[in-house]
Protein backbone atom coordinates (compact mmCIF):
# COMPACT_ATOMS: atom_id res chain seq x y z
CA UNK A 1 0.00 0.00 0.00
CA UNK A 2 0.99 3.49 -0.91
CA UNK A 3 0.33 6.43 1.62
CA UNK A 4 -1.10 9.64 0.07
CA UNK A 5 0.19 12.93 2.40
CA UNK A 6 -0.39 16.35 2.74
CA UNK A 7 2.53 17.92 3.55
CA UNK A 8 2.51 18.88 7.88
CA UNK A 9 2.86 22.23 8.82
CA UNK A 10 6.46 22.68 10.57
CA UNK A 11 6.21 25.25 13.19
CA UNK A 12 8.91 27.09 14.42
CA UNK A 13 9.14 29.39 17.72
CA UNK A 14 9.00 27.56 20.37
CA UNK A 15 13.05 27.05 20.91
CA UNK A 16 16.18 28.19 19.01
CA UNK A 17 16.90 25.87 16.27
CA UNK A 18 20.60 24.65 15.75
CA UNK A 19 21.74 26.61 12.25
CA UNK A 20 21.43 23.57 9.96
CA UNK A 21 18.50 22.77 11.20
CA UNK A 22 16.67 26.61 10.97
CA UNK A 23 18.88 26.69 7.05
CA UNK A 24 16.44 23.00 6.89
CA UNK A 25 13.59 24.69 7.98
CA UNK A 26 13.68 27.31 5.31
CA UNK A 27 14.43 25.35 2.20
CA UNK A 28 11.41 22.66 3.46
CA UNK A 29 9.19 25.90 2.31
CA UNK A 30 10.36 26.18 -0.82
CA UNK A 31 10.54 21.70 -1.09
CA UNK A 32 6.96 21.84 -0.25
CA UNK A 33 5.25 25.14 -1.11
CA UNK A 34 7.10 26.74 -3.91
CA UNK A 35 4.94 27.49 -6.73
CA UNK A 36 6.49 25.29 -9.02
CA UNK A 37 4.14 22.72 -8.20
CA UNK A 38 1.37 24.86 -8.99
CA UNK A 39 -0.78 22.90 -11.51
CA UNK A 40 -0.54 25.65 -14.09
CA UNK A 41 3.45 25.43 -14.08
CA UNK A 42 3.39 21.75 -14.16
CA UNK A 43 1.02 21.90 -16.98
CA UNK A 44 3.15 24.61 -18.63
CA UNK A 45 7.19 21.81 -18.70
CA UNK A 46 4.55 19.14 -19.27
CA UNK A 47 3.30 21.14 -23.08
CA UNK A 48 -0.38 21.43 -21.99
CA UNK A 49 -0.96 25.06 -22.19
CA UNK A 50 -2.45 26.74 -25.19
CA UNK A 51 -0.79 30.00 -27.08
CA UNK A 52 -3.16 31.90 -24.92
CA UNK A 53 -2.50 30.75 -21.70
CA UNK A 54 1.30 31.27 -21.87
CA UNK A 55 0.53 34.66 -23.26
CA UNK A 56 -1.69 35.36 -20.49
CA UNK A 57 0.51 33.96 -17.78
CA UNK A 58 3.51 36.35 -19.60
CA UNK A 59 1.12 39.19 -19.66
CA UNK A 60 0.29 39.19 -15.85
CA UNK A 61 3.64 37.80 -14.30
CA UNK A 62 5.08 41.19 -16.19
CA UNK A 63 3.18 43.05 -13.53
CA UNK A 64 5.38 40.77 -10.99
CA UNK A 65 8.24 42.33 -12.99
CA UNK A 66 7.43 45.88 -12.26
CA UNK A 67 7.08 45.68 -9.07
CA UNK A 68 10.16 44.12 -7.92
CA UNK A 69 12.35 47.34 -8.13
CA UNK A 70 9.77 48.97 -6.09
CA UNK A 71 9.78 46.57 -3.56
CA UNK A 72 13.74 47.09 -3.58
CA UNK A 73 13.67 50.52 -3.51
CA UNK A 74 11.03 50.64 -0.35
CA UNK A 75 13.85 47.49 1.48
CA UNK A 76 16.27 50.06 0.54
CA UNK A 77 15.10 52.96 2.85
CA UNK A 78 14.72 50.66 5.99
CA UNK A 79 18.09 50.13 6.36
CA UNK A 80 20.42 52.65 8.39
CA UNK A 81 23.52 50.50 6.95
CA UNK A 82 25.14 51.70 4.09
CA UNK A 83 27.09 47.81 3.26
CA UNK A 84 23.61 46.64 3.38
CA UNK A 85 22.54 49.30 0.93
CA UNK A 86 25.59 48.61 -1.24
CA UNK A 87 24.69 44.92 -1.67
CA UNK A 88 20.94 45.82 -2.15
CA UNK A 89 20.85 48.53 -4.53
CA UNK A 90 22.17 46.14 -7.94
CA UNK A 91 18.57 44.34 -7.73
CA UNK A 92 16.85 47.83 -8.73
CA UNK A 93 19.16 47.73 -11.65
CA UNK A 94 19.34 44.35 -12.60
CA UNK A 95 15.29 45.03 -13.10
CA UNK A 96 14.87 49.02 -14.55
CA UNK A 97 18.95 48.46 -16.34
CA UNK A 98 21.32 50.99 -16.85
CA UNK A 99 24.04 51.72 -19.30
CA UNK A 100 25.58 48.19 -18.96
CA UNK A 101 22.52 46.33 -18.61
CA UNK A 102 18.97 46.03 -20.46
CA UNK A 103 17.34 45.07 -17.44
CA UNK A 104 14.97 42.31 -16.33
CA UNK A 105 12.17 44.19 -17.31
CA UNK A 106 12.84 44.87 -20.65
CA UNK A 107 13.97 41.45 -20.76
CA UNK A 108 10.62 40.49 -19.88
CA UNK A 109 9.31 42.80 -22.96
CA UNK A 110 10.98 40.62 -24.96
CA UNK A 111 9.78 37.58 -23.79
CA UNK A 112 6.43 38.89 -24.56
CA UNK A 113 7.14 39.98 -28.10
CA UNK A 114 8.69 36.09 -28.55
CA UNK A 115 5.14 34.51 -28.04
CA UNK A 116 3.26 36.70 -29.80
CA UNK A 117 2.52 39.95 -27.43
CA UNK A 118 2.19 43.15 -28.24
CA UNK A 119 5.12 45.16 -26.45
CA UNK A 120 3.23 47.92 -26.10
CA UNK A 121 0.23 46.65 -25.09
CA UNK A 122 2.15 44.18 -22.14
CA UNK A 123 3.63 47.35 -21.29
CA UNK A 124 0.63 49.21 -20.45
CA UNK A 125 -0.90 45.85 -18.93
CA UNK A 126 -3.83 45.63 -21.40
CA UNK A 127 -4.08 41.95 -20.28
CA UNK A 128 -3.84 42.27 -16.48
CA UNK A 129 -6.25 40.37 -15.08
CA UNK A 130 -8.04 42.13 -11.13
CA UNK A 131 -6.84 38.82 -8.79
CA UNK A 132 -3.28 38.82 -10.00
CA UNK A 133 -2.83 42.48 -9.46
CA UNK A 134 -4.32 41.68 -6.41
CA UNK A 135 -1.97 39.49 -5.36
CA UNK A 136 1.12 41.51 -6.64
CA UNK A 137 0.40 44.40 -5.09
CA UNK A 138 0.24 42.64 -1.39
CA UNK A 139 4.31 42.21 -1.86
CA UNK A 140 5.00 45.99 -1.82
CA UNK A 141 2.26 46.06 0.77
CA UNK A 142 4.23 43.40 3.07
CA UNK A 143 7.58 45.59 2.61
CA UNK A 144 6.24 48.53 3.40
CA UNK A 145 4.35 47.27 7.13
CA UNK A 146 7.45 44.78 8.26
CA UNK A 147 11.26 45.44 9.65
CA UNK A 148 14.07 45.09 7.14
CA UNK A 149 14.82 41.42 8.33
CA UNK A 150 11.30 40.08 7.03
CA UNK A 151 11.65 42.12 3.89
CA UNK A 152 15.07 40.36 3.16
CA UNK A 153 13.92 37.12 4.44
CA UNK A 154 10.50 37.12 2.21
CA UNK A 155 13.50 37.68 -1.01
CA UNK A 156 14.76 34.01 -0.24
CA UNK A 157 12.36 32.24 -2.57
CA UNK A 158 15.29 33.01 -4.89
CA UNK A 159 16.94 30.21 -3.33
CA UNK A 160 14.53 28.40 -5.32
CA UNK A 161 14.18 30.39 -8.32
CA UNK A 162 16.70 28.70 -10.95
CA UNK A 163 15.41 25.50 -10.68
CA UNK A 164 11.85 27.36 -12.27
CA UNK A 165 14.06 29.02 -14.92
CA UNK A 166 15.68 26.15 -15.92
CA UNK A 167 12.34 24.23 -16.04
CA UNK A 168 11.13 26.92 -18.68
CA UNK A 169 14.61 26.85 -20.71
CA UNK A 170 14.54 23.14 -20.73
CA UNK A 171 10.94 22.71 -21.84
CA UNK A 172 9.89 25.73 -23.48
CA UNK A 173 11.85 25.07 -26.80
CA UNK A 174 10.18 21.32 -26.72
CA UNK A 175 6.61 22.23 -26.29
CA UNK A 176 6.09 25.45 -27.68
CA UNK A 177 8.71 25.58 -30.58
CA UNK A 178 6.39 28.86 -31.87
CA UNK A 179 7.87 31.22 -28.92
CA UNK A 180 11.14 33.36 -30.43
CA UNK A 181 14.69 31.91 -29.02
CA UNK A 182 14.81 35.75 -28.02
CA UNK A 183 12.21 35.39 -25.35
CA UNK A 184 14.85 32.45 -23.06
CA UNK A 185 17.22 36.31 -22.34
CA UNK A 186 15.65 36.60 -18.80
CA UNK A 187 15.36 33.12 -17.67
CA UNK A 188 19.01 32.56 -18.57
CA UNK A 189 19.69 36.12 -16.70
CA UNK A 190 18.55 35.13 -14.00
CA UNK A 191 20.71 31.74 -13.53
CA UNK A 192 23.01 33.58 -12.95
CA UNK A 193 21.79 36.75 -11.15
CA UNK A 194 19.69 34.84 -8.67
CA UNK A 195 22.02 32.44 -6.35
CA UNK A 196 24.47 35.29 -5.32
CA UNK A 197 21.80 37.28 -4.24
CA UNK A 198 19.50 34.22 -2.40
CA UNK A 199 23.30 33.43 -0.54
CA UNK A 200 23.65 36.89 0.57
CA UNK A 201 20.05 36.92 1.90
CA UNK A 202 20.25 33.54 3.28
CA UNK A 203 23.65 34.61 5.21
CA UNK A 204 22.06 38.00 6.30
CA UNK A 205 18.68 35.95 7.93
CA UNK A 206 21.23 33.45 9.63
CA UNK A 207 23.21 36.03 10.91
CA UNK A 208 19.99 38.46 12.79
CA UNK A 209 17.67 35.26 13.66
CA UNK A 210 19.06 35.26 17.05
CA UNK A 211 15.89 34.41 18.85
CA UNK A 212 12.89 31.69 17.73
CA UNK A 213 10.40 33.85 17.38
CA UNK A 214 12.88 35.69 14.51
CA UNK A 215 13.85 32.19 12.97
CA UNK A 216 9.71 31.88 12.82
CA UNK A 217 9.51 35.37 11.38
CA UNK A 218 11.62 34.22 8.54
CA UNK A 219 10.08 30.99 7.93
CA UNK A 220 6.48 33.09 8.02
CA UNK A 221 7.90 35.13 5.02
CA UNK A 222 8.76 32.74 2.84
CA UNK A 223 5.81 31.02 3.20
CA UNK A 224 4.00 34.47 2.58
CA UNK A 225 5.75 34.70 -0.59
CA UNK A 226 5.02 31.54 -1.83
CA UNK A 227 1.78 31.65 -1.23
CA UNK A 228 1.81 35.15 -3.30
CA UNK A 229 3.17 33.50 -6.20
CA UNK A 230 0.67 30.32 -5.68
CA UNK A 231 -2.06 33.15 -5.76
CA UNK A 232 -1.13 34.66 -8.85
CA UNK A 233 -0.31 31.71 -10.83
CA UNK A 234 -4.19 30.63 -9.79
CA UNK A 235 -5.73 34.23 -10.89
CA UNK A 236 -3.77 33.82 -13.86
CA UNK A 237 -4.99 29.91 -14.50
CA UNK A 238 -8.61 30.61 -13.79
CA UNK A 239 -8.23 33.75 -15.93
CA UNK A 240 -7.22 32.13 -19.40
CA UNK A 241 -8.37 28.54 -18.18
CA UNK A 242 -11.85 28.91 -17.23
CA UNK A 243 -12.51 25.25 -17.35
CA UNK A 244 -10.16 24.88 -14.47
CA UNK A 245 -12.40 27.46 -12.29
CA UNK A 246 -15.43 25.46 -12.91
CA UNK A 247 -14.10 21.89 -12.81
CA UNK A 248 -15.48 20.18 -9.42
CA UNK A 249 -13.33 17.26 -9.48
CA UNK A 250 -14.24 12.93 -8.46
CA UNK A 251 -13.22 10.27 -8.30
CA UNK A 252 -12.91 8.29 -11.55
CA UNK A 253 -14.87 5.49 -12.48
CA UNK A 254 -11.94 3.16 -11.36
CA UNK A 255 -11.51 4.57 -7.97
CA UNK A 256 -13.46 3.95 -4.99
CA UNK A 257 -13.01 5.40 -1.23
CA UNK A 258 -13.24 2.54 1.56
CA UNK A 259 -12.75 2.80 4.94
CA UNK A 260 -10.41 -0.03 7.17
CA UNK A 261 -11.96 -0.93 9.99
CA UNK A 262 -8.61 -3.33 11.38
CA UNK A 263 -6.66 -0.18 9.82
CA UNK A 264 -9.16 2.58 10.87
CA UNK A 265 -8.19 4.54 7.68
CA UNK A 266 -8.98 5.34 4.83
CA UNK A 267 -7.91 3.86 1.49
CA UNK A 268 -8.68 4.60 -2.11
CA UNK A 269 -9.35 1.50 -3.85
CA UNK A 270 -7.73 0.90 -7.38
CA UNK A 271 -7.89 -2.01 -9.72
CA UNK A 272 -3.77 -2.73 -9.25
CA UNK A 273 -3.01 -1.32 -5.93
CA UNK A 274 -4.41 0.91 -2.59
CA UNK A 275 -3.47 3.77 -1.49
CA UNK A 276 -3.66 4.87 2.37
CA UNK A 277 -4.62 7.96 3.10
CA UNK A 278 -3.68 10.30 5.69
CA UNK A 279 -6.69 11.93 7.77
CA UNK A 280 -5.93 15.06 5.91
CA UNK A 281 -5.69 13.53 2.38
CA UNK A 282 -8.86 11.34 3.16
CA UNK A 283 -10.80 14.54 3.82
CA UNK A 284 -9.93 15.86 0.92
CA UNK A 285 -11.05 12.84 -1.11
CA UNK A 286 -14.35 13.18 0.88
CA UNK A 287 -14.60 16.51 -0.57
CA UNK A 288 -14.54 15.56 -4.27
CA UNK A 289 -17.74 15.05 -5.11
CA UNK A 290 -18.26 16.18 -8.42
CA UNK A 291 -20.47 19.09 -6.68
CA UNK A 292 -17.57 21.56 -5.51
CA UNK A 293 -14.72 22.91 -7.14
CA UNK A 294 -11.52 23.32 -6.22
CA UNK A 295 -11.49 26.43 -4.56
CA UNK A 296 -15.03 25.81 -2.63
CA UNK A 297 -13.18 21.77 -1.52
CA UNK A 298 -9.96 24.01 -0.41
CA UNK A 299 -12.50 26.37 1.51
CA UNK A 300 -14.07 23.22 3.47
CA UNK A 301 -10.55 22.03 4.05
CA UNK A 302 -9.37 25.17 5.71
CA UNK A 303 -12.00 25.41 8.01
CA UNK A 304 -12.44 21.96 8.84
CA UNK A 305 -8.34 22.54 9.63
CA UNK A 306 -8.92 25.67 11.07
CA UNK A 307 -5.93 24.81 14.07
CA UNK A 308 -3.37 24.56 11.07
CA UNK A 309 -1.88 27.21 8.84
CA UNK A 310 -4.38 27.92 5.84
CA UNK A 311 -1.86 28.94 3.41
CA UNK A 312 -0.66 25.50 3.63
CA UNK A 313 -3.25 23.75 3.85
CA UNK A 314 -4.66 25.47 0.25
CA UNK A 315 -1.20 25.05 -1.22
CA UNK A 316 -0.74 21.25 -0.12
CA UNK A 317 -4.35 20.41 -0.82
CA UNK A 318 -3.78 22.18 -4.37
CA UNK A 319 -0.35 19.77 -4.84
CA UNK A 320 -2.54 16.73 -3.80
CA UNK A 321 -5.62 17.52 -5.96
CA UNK A 322 -3.55 17.82 -8.92
CA UNK A 323 -1.18 14.93 -8.76
CA UNK A 324 -4.74 12.63 -8.19
CA UNK A 325 -6.08 13.91 -11.46
CA UNK A 326 -2.61 13.39 -13.39
CA UNK A 327 -2.39 10.28 -12.21
CA UNK A 328 -6.04 9.88 -13.40
CA UNK A 329 -7.86 8.95 -10.10
CA UNK A 330 -9.73 12.42 -10.15
CA UNK A 331 -11.39 13.67 -13.29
Amino acid sequence: MTEQTVAPEKTLGATLLPMEEFVAAIYDVGKNFYHDKHPLHRRMYQGKLSKEEIQGWVANRFYYQTQIPIKDGLILSKSNDKEVRREWIHRITDHDGDKDNRGGIEMWLDLAEAVGLDRQETADLKLLLPDAKTAVDSYAEFVMDHPLFECVAVSLTELFASRIHKSRIDSWPEHYPWVDKQGYTYFRDRLTRSPPDAAWGLEFVKEAATTPDLQRRAREAVLYKCNLLWDLATAIEEGFSPERKAWKPKLSKKARLRFDEIEQVDFVLLPEKGLKLTENSAEIVKRCDGEHTRSEIIAGLQEALSQEDPREVKISAMIFIDEFEQKGILE
